[in-house]
């Protein structure tokens, strides 16, 4: 599917080389973001909280930040801290 959708210039910029990764298209993005707020608002902070433990145990440690931050996650934000600024 990923494929198909960057063939055809939809939605998809690949991040890679190997075609692994992929990130959505900025407009569509935001769309998404805002159908997101508008029809599921009360679990955009379990997302960010789920994001930021991914990203912290794949070593993205910027990104396991900003997503604990915007989750209100202090525990995490605090851990994340602790185990990074060193």
């Amino acid at each position: 599917m990923l494929e198909r959708l960057e063939q055809q210039n939809l939605f998809t910029i690949p991040l890679d080389d190997r075609r692994e990764w992929y990130r959505y298209h900025p407009l569509f993005s935001d769309f998404l973001r805002q159908e997101l707020e508008r029809r599921l608002p009360e679990t955009i902070e379990n997302l960010h909280q789920r994001a930021a433990l991914w990203y912290e145990a794949h070593h993205g440690v910027e990104a396991a930040f900003k997503h604990a931050l915007a989750a209100h996650n202090e525990a995490i934000v605090i851990r994340i801290a602790e185990n990074n600024l060193k």
